[in-house]
């Protein structure tokens, strides 16, 4: 029965459920107000350097202010909702925070009171990670849940072609400068917040099978997700895939331009296709995902392991490339299967999980990519001092066959698991 309802189109499904696009639109309308931030901070860092009279180091340290904050909140927030339905006030609510934040950038100072603004995004930004996503799989029955979390990573993809394009557009086209930016992005997202205000939080596991009384709370979640096979292995493939993001951030842009001499310009064209190859990829994915799921759980997670394996051998093959086409076309593959690694684990890790853990249980796989990405920066460094080029390849090789081969392995696991978790 599932199998079939996952083959229906997804309009039959929500009218059956007397469910709408609303949520979903409403949570990725939230991701794309988060981007602005980041967005504007990243194309005009150097003007705001230079305003603030600010070395690189005091820009990079403020900064880190925001991803220290980003690593704590998710937690906080997963707490505040776990004893009561409010996670969609608590996303709604951050989001206008962030938005607030973003105008703020406008009025600092100098280093201490920027740090302070970033802060505050940073914390804010926490609901993205621990709430949006377990918001989404209580609010979708099963048959639809992998299109809701591609559509979903769609916005996060749309994103990163919007925002920078809405900063150029302020600072070349209207010639404003960065603080009348901030000001105006940031009165942008309040307003694309507010379509959000709709939202409504369905309670926990509205429509899972009803199970054991589950306890909530960090330490009871972290507790269930240690004795959770499935959990473990993804959790763990989570961080392999942390070691793999933070080479490939770093080293495609880089090579594009020691390699193949490309401008910013170009460069900036050249990531501006791949999130749309991403946007096209993950559009594309959701309803053969659902299909897999409902036929046979483990395949997703076969289905996984094998887009981490083609991420990391195609940004490996890139950076080989004898030929700027073949490299492009390598990384533009890669991008592709990437956009596609965090919906279908997410579909597996949110799923076996009791439903009161799904807050705590994204912010813990948050935590571990951050953790991977430290362990991939420390990679970088040791193997391309010492191998060069060959180690750059290395570095991001070795972490993303790991992950391939540790996500693949919770296909073992996940029948049991979900069998467990739907017992009384």
């Amino acid at each position: 029965m599932n199998e079939a309802t996952a083959a229906r189109p997804l309009r039959q499904v929500l009218s059956e459920h007397r469910l709408s696009l609303y949520p979903v639109s409403a949570l990725g309308v939230l991701v794309i107000s988060n981007s602005f931030a980041d967005s504007g901070l990243t194309v005009l860092a150097p003007e705001l350097r230079t305003g603030l009279g600010l070395s690189v180091a005091d820009l990079a340290g403020a900064m880190s202010v925001q991803f220290l904050a980003l690593a704590v909140a998710p937690l906080a927030l997963a707490g505040l909702a776990a004893s009561r339905p409010r996670r969609a006030v608590l996303s709604v609510v951050t989001g206008l925070v962030w938005s607030a934040a973003t105008a703020a950038l406008a009025l600092t100072t100098g280093l201490w009171s920027l740090a302070l603004v970033l802060l505050v995004i940073g914390v804010a930004n926490g609901s993205t990670v621990s709430l949006h996503t377990p918001l989404l799989v209580d609010t979708y029955p099963s048959a639809v849940r992998a299109r809701m979390l591609t559509l979903y990573g769609a916005a996060s993809a749309l994103a990163y072609v919007l925002a920078p394009l809405a900063v150029s557009a302020l600072t070349g086209w209207l010639g404003l400068g960065w603080r009348a930016v901030f000001a105006v992005v940031g009165g942008a997202s309040a307003l694309m917040c507010l379509y959000a205000s709709g939202l409504r939080d369905p309670g926990v596991g509205r429509h899972d099978e009803p199970g054991a009384d589950t306890p909530a709370g960090l330490l009871p979640a972290v507790r269930a997700m240690a004795g959770t096979p499935t959990v473990r292995r993804v959790v763990l493939g989570f961080a392999a895939f942390g070691a793999l993001q933070v080479p490939v951030s770093t080293l495609v842009s880089v090579h594009l331009e020691e390699r193949w001499q490309l401008d910013a310009g170009a460069r900036g064209v050249f990531f501006t296709c791949a999130a749309v190859i991403m946007l096209a990829a993950l559009l594309a994915s959701g309803r053969p995902l659902d299909q897999a799921f409902q036929a046979r759980p483990g395949r997703v997670a076969a289905i996984c392991g094998g887009v981490v394996m083609v991420t990391a051998l195609g940004y490996a093959a890139g950076m080989l490339a004898p030929a700027l086409p073949l490299a492009l076309g390598a990384f533009l593959l890669a991008a592709g299967a990437q956009a596609l690694i965090v919906p279908a684990t997410q579909l597996i890790c949110l799923t076996v999980v009791a439903p009161a853990h799904r807050a705590h249980a994204a912010a813990v796989s948050a935590i571990a990519i951050a953790a991977g990405g430290m362990l991939g920066a420390a990679l970088l460094g040791a193997v391309q001092d010492s191998l060069g080029a060959a180690g750059a390849v290395v570095a991001i090789a070795v972490p993303g066959l790991v992950a391939a081969a540790v996500v693949a392995s919770a296909g073992r696991t996940l029948g049991r698991d979900l069998a467990t978790a739907a017992t009384p």
